[in-house]
């Protein structure tokens, strides 16, 4: 039995034939429509309203007669759907990729753009070595005069701290053998300070250098010097993008090329026709 689509879809008011998948925008998954539950509906109607779905059934050997499955709308409706869904799933990967074909950017007199993300990890330690020979040599040149000026100010203070001190002078008679005290002279501790005091006081030292050279050699002999880095999670990355003609295909011919490519953007009518060619009948 054949069942006519655009009375199937005319009939059906419940399910949904909209055409979607999932491709990825800068490595996010994005859900595109390719094809409206109205654009699906508007197509069929206009461009394949011949096309009819045939129901499922068998040969009965007793009757010799065809038996249909579906005997009502409701059942056909259902199958319909059912020949949709089962088509979308096994076709959509394919009609993403010729989605993220068709709206690609590119250029179309160049047949050769390729773009290259490399990333490099670095674990572990570098070392660099380096080994002087010879000898090295420093010269500083002096010319002129250099000249140092102090100008101290305040005042300074000198402190002489002096002690008590005691003199005794002590005869004695021609008939003693004991010294008596003639006289005593006594000094007391005391504390003498020089104070002086700087008022307008300068120091001045100049230099005069003529063709004075100061000169430094060193001599290298099995001198190493060794820098070394560790790396810890260090990672370097670049971007690099190459495009142009590579010459195998001219410009012109390239061009001729993309005329074709640009009926096949009307994706809705390509998706259409080919869920009608691989599902229905005149």
């Amino acid at each position: 039995m054949k069942w006519n689509s655009t009375y199937l879809l005319v009939n059906d008011t419940t399910n949904d034939y909209t055409v979607s998948g999932t491709h990825k925008v800068d490595e996010q998954p994005v859900t595109v429509t390719l094809v409206t539950d109205q654009q699906f509906r508007d197509i069929m109607i206009a461009k394949y309203n011949i096309f009819n779905m045939l129901s499922p059934g068998y040969p009965d050997p007793e009757t010799h007669q065809y038996v249909s499955l579906i005997t009502n709308k409701t059942e056909a409706i259902a199958y319909f759907k059912k020949l949709f869904d089962r088509w979308v799933a096994d076709k959509i990967a394919g009609y993403i990729k010729l989605y993220e074909a068709l709206r690609a950017t590119y250029n179309p007199v160049n047949n050769y753009d390729k773009t290259i993300h490399s990333t490099m990890e670095y674990s572990g330690t570098e070392t660099t070595t380096e080994t002087p020979t010879g000898k090295e040599t420093v010269e500083l040149t002096k010319t002129g005069n250099e000249k140092s000026t102090e100008t101290p100010t305040g005042k300074e203070s000198v402190e002489h701290s002096i002690g008590q001190s005691t003199v005794t002078n002590s005869k004695t008679t021609y008939d003693s053998a004991t010294f008596q005290d003639t006289d005593k002279q006594v000094d007391n501790a005391r504390t003498n300070t020089d104070t002086t005091k700087f008022e307008d006081r300068q120091t001045e030292t100049e230099l005069s250098f003529t063709n004075r050279k100061d000169t430094e050699e060193r001599s290298f002999t099995n001198r190493k010097t060794e820098t070394e880095k560790a790396f810890d999670d260090r990672v370097d990355t670049y971007n690099y993008r190459e495009w142009g003609n590579i010459g195998v295909t001219t410009s012109q011919q390239m061009i001729t090329s993309q005329f074709p490519l640009t009926e096949l953007d009307k994706l809705q009518h390509y998706i259409v026709n080919d869920f009608v060619h691989n599902n229905l009948v005149i």
